[in-house]
């Protein structure tokens, strides 16, 4: 199976409206989840993060920072890696 390109697209993570967008070349959810986490963990204050990605419908990422959201992000399919 060939890699599918995706660009994650935050509309905020913690309190930070600028974060960069993320292209990823996988088309694993655990896989992006990973790939999220370790881009935005740099941006929150708190070290129980988790990120869960779906790709059914309308594709996105929750961040979670314990029992609180950190931020999502919109997940867009650009084609293959």
């Amino acid at each position: 199976m060939t890699p599918v390109s995706w660009i994650a697209t935050f509309d905020r993570v913690g309190r930070n409206h600028d974060v960069a967008p993320l292209e990823l070349r996988c088309d694993d959810p655990d896989e992006m989840a990973f790939a999220i986490y370790n881009h935005v963990r740099r941006f929150l204050a708190s070290s129980d993060i988790e990120v869960v990605v779906d790709l059914e419908d309308n594709p996105h990422a929750t961040i979670f920072c314990g029992f609180n959201t950190g931020g999502s992000a919109a997940l867009r399919k650009v084609g293959p890696s």
